[in-house]
């Protein structure tokens, strides 16, 4: 049985990605890595060119190797910076997207 308690047990990732990640279909490859480890979120683009990923979870390590996983570097895309941070969950994502 759970406990009214565990909601409170989330863990946030917030991320500012930079680099070569606009117009080159970043936001849609997060997608997947999000889904595969039962993350919740949004990815978004910021208006200083670079994209803030928010993602929750249960589980730290997975949300460090979502972080690792977000670090795209292919022909088009080119994240150079993942500038991850942690903190308390708020439970106010129920899937994610990206924006």
């Amino acid at each position: 049985m759970k406990n009214i308690e565990d909601d409170s047990k989330m863990i946030r990732l917030t991320a500012c990605v930079s680099g070569r990640v606009l117009r080159v279909g970043y936001r849609a490859k997060v997608v997947s890595p999000a889904n595969e480890r039962d993350l919740v979120g949004i990815v978004q683009n910021r208006p200083d060119g670079s994209l803030l990923v928010i993602a929750e979870g249960e589980e730290k390590d997975k949300l460090e190797r979502f972080a690792s996983a977000i670090a795209i570097k292919n022909a088009l895309i080119q994240a150079d910076n993942v500038d991850a941070q942690y903190a308390q969950g708020s439970g106010q994502h129920s899937a994610f997207r990206k924006n």
